[in-house]
């Protein structure tokens, strides 16, 4: 939160901070395992850009554990912090930096369902100029354990950070922006396929499907 968010800065990890007891970091399998992630997370990110001009990948700070329902026990992140990560071959480093120009978020896809099917309404990070509403991310999450506080089986956990690609984030935003709307429907095409994900797929099977 500090690194990412009050400062907009960036930090770096080494092979030793994947594997810490082993005698050669730079040849251990957990190391090499998560470069290997790093890369393949990059790369994700950069082809969602470049194809669909999206910001998806995030660090997750913050979780709500929660029941649907349907009684369904689920985890979802609060604050997603846009970032940029890369791997420095010649380093042998994790680079993690916050993203320029975009601010953290709450959750909107965790926002928009939580009100429309629980009335449950998430605190804000930020007020209506852009200034912050809370002290620390600690403070953040007490704001939002006092809102889920009546949720039979609801809770708030701050944990660990998760860097991963969540391109539901951006689900919400249109489903909203088309509500109302009968010319516009909001596909989940590109969220529900597996490995990468290009325009051409998309337009193909959006045709086959109307045909």
């Amino acid at each position: 939160w500090d690194t990412l968010v009050v400062n907009e800065g960036q930090t770096s990890f080494s092979a030793r901070n994947f594997a810490p007891d082993a005698a050669s970091p730079t040849e251990d399998d957990r190391a090499l395992a998560a470069f290997a992630a790093t890369t393949r997370l990059a790369e994700r990110a950069r082809l969602a850009d470049r194809e669909q001009g999206i910001q998806v990948l995030f660090a997750a700070l913050g979780w709500l554990d929660w029941v649907d329902a349907e009684g369904h026990l689920l985890r979802s992140p609060l604050v997603l912090v846009p970032v940029e990560l890369a791997y420095d071959r010649q380093q042998k480093e994790v680079d993690l930096q916050a993203a320029a120009d975009d601010p953290p978020e709450v959750n909107p896809s965790l926002t928009y369902l939580l009100h429309v099917q629980y009335g449950v309404r998430l605190p804000r990070l930020e007020d209506e100029e852009g200034e912050p509403l809370h002290d620390s991310l600690d403070a953040f999450l007490e704001a939002v354990a006092q809102v889920v506080a009546k949720q039979p089986g609801w809770s708030v956990e701050k944990d660990g950070a998760v860097v991963d690609v969540f391109a539901f984030a951006k689900l919400a935003m249109v489903e909203l922006a088309v509500s109302g709307n009968p010319w516009f429907t909001v596909s989940r095409v590109e969220l529900d396929r597996t490995g990468p994900s290009y325009a051409v797929d998309t337009i193909a099977g959006l045709a086959a499907r109307a045909s």
